[in-house]
C-alpha cells in the first residue's frame, strides 16, 4: 500500500511541476488568437478606410468629369472607373473576411505578411498622378 501511494504522489508531483508549461502553452494559444482578432479587426478596418476613399474617388471623378473636357475629363471618368473597382476588392475582401482561430504561429506570420503586402499595393493603385 505505502508503494502504491509513494507511485501516486511522485506522479502528482510531476504534473505539478508540468502545470506552469501546461499554462505556458494555452497561454501563447490564447495570445495567439487575441493577436489575430486584433489583426482582423485592424484588416476590416483598414477595408472600410481604402472602400470610403474609393467612394470619395469616385464622387469627385464624376463631378470633375462633368465640369470639364478633353484629356482633364477622360481622366477622370478613368479615376473613378478605377476606384469602382478598388472599392469593389475592398468591400469583397470586407465581407469575406473571416475569424481565423487556431492558427499557429507560421500561419499567422503568414496572414499578417499577406495582408500587410496587400495594404501596401492597394492604396498606391488609387492615388492620383
Amino acid at each position: 500500500m505505502a508503494k502504491v501511494v509513494y507511485v501516486f504522489m511522485k506522479n502528482i508531483l510531476v504534473l505539478l511541476m508540468l502545470l506552469p508549461v501546461f499554462k505556458n502553452c494555452f497561454s501563447q494559444q490564447m495570445e495567439l488568437n487575441q493577436f489575430n482578432d486584433k489583426r482582423r479587426h485592424i484588416d476590416k478596418t483598414a477595408l472600410k478606410v481604402l472602400g470610403a476613399y474609393s467612394a470619395a474617388n469616385i464622387i469627385y471623378g464624376t463631378i470633375a468629369a462633368s465640369q470639364t473636357s478633353g484629356s482633364n475629363q477622360y481622366f477622370h471618368q478613368m479615376n473613378a472607373v478605377w476606384n469602382g473597382i478598388t472599392l469593389g476588392i475592398a468591400a469583397i475582401g470586407h465581407f469575406t473576411k473571416k475569424k481565423e482561430t487556431g492558427l499557429s504561429f507560421s500561419q499567422s506570420q503568414k496572414n499578417s505578411i499577406a495582408q500587410k503586402n496587400y495594404f501596401y499595393l492597394m492604396p498606391g493603385s488609387t492615388l492620383p498622378i
